[in-house]
């Protein structure tokens, strides 16, 4: 098992735990990126934003997964949610989805 999967593990577990951890569910997204589950890293993303809306990596992690997925529109409205939080990850959101 690569330290990912574990990881994926883990952040599973402290869910359980505590169903409100905005935290855990990004880093699950962040996980599930990095192994190249981008529509489990969206649904994480998604679970993370509400319980911490004014997170910039969950609404840039979301962005990068949807892209990943050919979800433009998407990775859209979280650059525009992201102008609001953090302008340097909108512009670095940005770029990516002009490339």
């Amino acid at each position: 098992m690569s330290d990912l999967e574990k990881s994926v593990l883990d952040y599973k577990k402290a869910i359980r735990k505590n169903h409100n951890d905005g935290l855990a569910y990004y880093n699950l997204g962040s996980a599930y990126s990095n192994l190249g589950l981008y529509k489990e890293a969206i649904e994480a993303c998604k679970q993370a934003i509400p319980l911490d809306s004014d997170c910039p990596d969950a609404h840039f992690e979301l962005g990068f997964n949807c892209l990943q997925i050919g979800d433009k529109s998407s990775a859209l409205n979280e650059y525009k949610i992201l102008k609001e939080l953090d302008i340097d990850k909108a512009n670095e959101l940005f770029d990516l989805i002009n490339k």
